[in-house]
């Protein structure tokens, strides 16, 4: 699994730093209010950064909320139940990411 994970940030580095996405990087993409830049980031922070920050947060508080994470199906079925705001805010997050031109700054 762990060499799988780390086959996959491979490919999604490669793509958000190759010439072809930052020729078109303020480009709209085929997501809704999303440039290509902003789907850049939303891919890399779902297929890289986000394994850490769920790493860093709290543990579910019930089994209910335990088992909505695990599994993809169960994951997707949540994403797909998020509110207008919660899916804004991942659009801002996009943007944000864009903004920094696909790097991401660690601390300590």
């Amino acid at each position: 699994m762990r060499r799988l994970f780390l086959n996959t940030v491979t490919t999604v580095v490669g793509a958000v730093n190759a010439p072809e996405t930052a020729a078109k990087w303020s480009d709209p993409s085929i997501l809704p209010d999303m440039t290509v830049g902003a789907l850049a980031g939303h891919l890399a922070r779902g297929g890289c950064w986000v394994v850490e920050d769920y790493l860093d947060g709290e543990p579910p508080s019930s089994a209910s909320e335990a088992n909505r994470w695990a599994s993809a199906v169960s994951y997707t079925s949540m994403v797909n139940e998020l509110s207008d705001d919660a899916h804004r805010q991942i659009v801002e997050r996009s943007r944000t990411t864009a903004d920094r031109g696909g790097t991401r700054s660690y601390e300590g």
